[in-house]
């Protein structure tokens, strides 16, 4: 309860206003820790995928290089290439 007497109540007010200073610091607080959590997550995921859809075009690669009678690529050269020259090595 808020306090009749000036200084009690200008004591009042300023609690009040520090809880809701720290309620809205605390809450942004959360909120950024979500976001960020979030974009770490799309962020991991979308890595997993490329290096996935990498490993694939790698093997795939090797196999055609096998099917034509040529010298199969090394794992170590084909990591190197990004995804774009992998898939450009497919399609050649």
């Amino acid at each position: 309860m808020i306090s009749k007497t000036p200084e009690p109540r200008r004591l009042d007010q300023a609690r009040l206003k520090w809880e809701l200073d720290e309620n809205s610091r605390r809450f942004a607080e959360l909120a950024a820790q979500g976001e960020s959590e979030a974009r770490g997550q799309a962020e991991g995921k979308a890595e997993g995928r490329a290096l996935g859809l990498s490993k694939a075009n790698m093997q795939q690669i090797q196999m055609l290089q096998g099917l034509l009678g040529l010298s199969l690529s090394s794992e170590s050269s084909l990591t190197d290439l990004s995804l774009d020259q992998l898939e450009q090595m497919i399609g050649d």
